[in-house]
């Protein structure tokens, strides 16, 4: 335990034992300039829609880097905001709100955020814990209170899609080695498979009009085998147009998109169109 534990401080990194919390020192760093612009701006007072795209903005520029997550043999609270994807950028981003609307300026309250809305009912055990599908992660924060799923007011069409993308490549997924784990993901896609879906077709975004609203969450459905979801960001307007707050495979780093979403999606034959959620203003503490 004690060369386990001197290896993990000659690396720069902390570990709650009991936990499983990872992260550097440069997280708690970048976490307190985060929360230091929000005591600037008296974000607390804001609504959580303003807070999400404030947040969203001092993450511009941070590297994107996939599959953090799964770095680890064994499943942990990864906190990592200096290389972030889609999905921890937007995870990170909520988490990082929640914290600031509840009044809260710890880095352990920011992390219970984060495990709170990552994890299955916000308990992590193990891998499968984890909401790995979006269309769950939208499903089961809604139930825990968290946001709304507003795809079906906007206009949203309903589809029924079989999810097994993580069971069929099993071997792209090295977690999914342990029967156990196969097991619960397996169930969880058949849930999904089950469940009726909504998205708002693409050619209907420019109608769209204000529906969609400055910091709510948008997910692009794809016509993938398998999957749902195939990339997160956040709404954001630029000039009165709807753009995307994301951690961008193509540039490689967090950024608004330079075109419209529309334009964005036009000519992307495997997105149909888009799930939209928004976020509910929290019990402040």
């Amino acid at each position: 335990m004690k060369i386990l534990l001197i290896l993990i401080s000659s690396l720069g990194l902390s570990c709650n034992l009991i936990t499983r919390d990872l992260y550097t020192q440069r997280d708690v760093q970048l976490f307190n300039t985060v929360m230091n612009e929000a005591k600037k701006a008296h974000l607390s007072d804001s609504s959580i829609s303003s807070i999400v795209v404030h947040t969203g903005k001092q993450l511009l520029n941070t590297p994107y880097v996939a599959g953090v997550l799964d770095k680890p043999e064994t499943e942990s609270l990864v906190v990592d905001l200096s290389r972030l994807d889609c999905v921890t950028f937007l995870e990170s981003v909520v988490a990082l709100s929640m914290t600031i609307k509840k009044g809260k300026s710890e880095f352990k309250d920011f992390c219970s955020e984060l495990k709170y809305i990552r994890y299955r009912d916000g308990v992590m055990n193990g891998y499968a814990s984890r909401l790995h599908y979006f269309s769950e992660w939208i499903q089961n924060n809604a139930q825990k209170g968290i946001l709304e799923p507003v795809t079906t007011e906007i206009g949203g069409k309903s589809f029924v899609k079989k999810i097994n993308l993580m069971t069929t490549k099993r071997a792209n997924y090295p977690h999914l080695k342990e029967d156990s784990s196969m097991v619960a993901i397996k169930r969880a896609e058949e849930r999904l498979s089950s469940m009726q879906h909504y998205y708002l077709p693409k050619e209907e975004l420019l109608s769209a009009g204000d529906k969609i609203r400055n910091g709510d969450l948008i997910a692009l459905v794809t016509s993938v085998d398998g999957l749902d979801v195939s990339h997160v960001g956040i709404a954001i307007y630029v000039n009165s147009e709807l753009h995307l707050m994301h951690a961008s495979t193509l540039s490689k780093k967090v950024e608004i998109s330079e075109v419209s979403l529309f334009e964005m999606l036009r000519n992307r034959s495997t997105c149909p169109g888009i799930m939209v959620a928004r976020l509910k203003m929290p019990l402040t503490m």
